[in-house]
């Protein structure tokens, strides 16, 4: 029922040393999917006779969709009919930027060789960078879904995601960075040595000490900047020609991917926070990339949106071991 050819073995194995990972990777195959006459989802769920392609779902989202959900897009979506392929990449989380780029973005990648024939599927939700992503890597026919709609199509064609969330590919991903930086024009026209990316009005994760830290690192030599004021094409260029980078940890530093190799990288993140999703993406692409744990405070459950406060000796420490 779901033709399938495998196009990638499984992801390696990322070393990140004696951490526990608490997003271990799945060692599945990449595979290509054809599914003739079937039902596609703005959220990447492919249905065929009451029947959902599983591994074409991000694996923490499998099991979201049940029976009495297969049976509410199969008979009270509304259809909206394509007579042509269609393509499909996005997931539940398509709306944050890390899992955009650094998720959705792979496949992409993959399925670049049916853009010029097929229809991409994609949610009317939309924010800006989504607009930014498309455009620059030459998407031009696409179909916006509202939330109560689904396509209809002779054939669905997609592939399953090429590593769990918070995990990447050791083939793909440097594949996918090249493919990006081809669809830069003047890389190198844009951008700064050395870079500290901060936040606009963040409602979670923020530095407490914001002005300390960025008085000291321009006395460093270090531009102040926020994400939020370039496009995406400028933000890759930005992390392509910077040598050396610190930010707060976040969806910012996904744009590493786009960094050369042997950049310095310090990403500030709480002290009870255990992330790696950016060590490993460093580890395939031989960035630099080193944590500061920090203090901060207990105002949210989740570590993970906590807010910190840097230690300024202990970056200073930091900043000398570059040197």
């Amino acid at each position: 029922m779901f033709e399938s050819v495998q196009i990638y073995p499984p992801p390696a194995l990322v070393d990140i040393g004696n951490n526990t990972d608490n997003d271990p990777p799945v060692f599945e195959p990449v595979e290509m999917y054809r599914v003739k006459n079937a039902i596609v989802t703005p959220y990447g769920y492919i249905v065929k006779n009451f029947r959902l392609l599983t591994k074409a779902v991000s694996f923490r989202h499998r099991s979201v969709l049940t029976l009495k959900n297969i049976a509410l897009i199969v008979f009270f979506k509304k259809k909206v009919r394509v007579n042509q392929p269609v393509i499909s990449i996005t997931q539940g989380w398509y709306d944050g930027y890390y899992h955009f780029t650094l998720e959705s973005l792979p496949k992409l990648f993959l399925l670049k060789d049916y853009l010029e024939e097929a229809v991409l599927v994609f949610p009317k939700k939309t924010q800006q960078y989504h607009v930014e992503w498309l455009q620059l890597l030459g998407v031009r026919n696409i179909l916006y879904l509202g939330d109560n709609e689904v396509a209809k199509t002779p054939l669905a064609i997609t592939t399953s995601f090429p590593a769990r969330d918070l995990n990447h590919h050791h083939i793909i991903t440097p594949l996918f960075r090249s493919w990006v930086l081809s669809k830069i024009s003047n890389k190198n026209s844009s951008g700064h040595q050395k870079i500290f990316i901060g936040r606009k009005n963040p409602r979670h994760r923020k530095l407490l000490n914001i002005s300390d830290v960025t008085n000291f690192l321009t006395g460093k030599g270090f531009v102040y900047i926020e994400m939020e004021d370039f496009t995406v094409e400028d933000q890759v260029k930005l992390f392509y020609n910077a040598t050396e980078i610190i930010c707060v940890h976040g969806a910012a530093l996904s744009n590493i991917c786009f960094s050369k190799p042997g950049t310095k990288v310090l990403d500030m993140i709480h002290e009870d926070f255990q992330q790696w999703c950016f060590l490993k993406l460093a580890k395939i692409l031989d960035i630099n990339y080193s944590l500061l744990k920090c203090s901060g405070n207990n105002a949210h459950p989740l570590p993970g949106y906590r807010d910190l406060e840097v230690n300024l000796q202990q970056l200073e420490e930091r900043l000398n071991a570059w040197k």
